[in-house]
C-alpha cells in the first residue's frame, strides 16, 4: 500500500539532538509512519531536496489566548515553524475556559492547542507535525 506522502532527501532534523542527515519522512494519515530511506510508491512525493524538515516547534510560553480567536490561522507562529502553542501563562488565561475551547474549535484553529506543558508533548505524540524551511 503506498504512502500518503514522502518527502524525498531532505536534510532531517530528528528533534532527538541526533546529527541532521539527508533522508526521507514518510506521512500516513496524521502519523510519521517511516523516516530514513523510504522504499515504494506515494500518492503525493515532494522533492525536498535543498530543504530542512523538522519536527514542528512548541512554544510553550505564549499568549496567544485571544490571537487563537482573531487569527485561527496562525500564520504568526505556522510561518516560523510554531505547531502547537501552550496557554493560560502567568495566571491569565480567556475566560471562561470551556466556552473559549468551544470557540476555538468552531473557527478551526491551525495548531494543536494546550493548556499545559504535559498536554502539548501528548499532542505533539499524536500527530505528523513537521515544518520544511529553505
Amino acid at each position: 500500500m503506498p504512502h500518503d506522502v514522502v518527502f524525498r532527501e531532505a536534510l532531517v532534523l530528528d528533534g532527538t539532538g541526533a546529527q541532521p542527515f539527508v533522508g526521507d519522512v514518510a506521512v500516513d494519515g496524521d502519523r510519521i509512519s517511516d523516516v530514513g530511506s523510504v522504499t515504494g510508491q506515494s500518492k503525493t512525493e515532494v522533492d525536498a531536496r535543498g530543504l530542512v524538515l523538522s519536527p514542528g516547534f512548541i512554544d510553550v510560553h505564549t499568549h496567544d489566548d485571544f490571537a487563537l480567536r482573531t487569527s485561527p490561522d496562525m500564520s504568526f507562529k505556522t510561518l516560523q515553524g510554531v505547531t502547537t502553542v501552550v496557554t493560560g501563562n502567568c495566571g491569565t488565561s480567556a475566560w471562561p475556559f470551556g466556552e473559549w475551547l468551544d470557540g476555538i474549535q468552531s473557527y478551526g484553529a491551525s495548531q494543536t492547542i494546550s493548556n499545559s506543558k504535559k498536554d502539548s508533548q501528548q499532542a505533539l505524540n499524536r500527530r505528523a507535525e513537521i515544518f520544511l524551511v529553505p
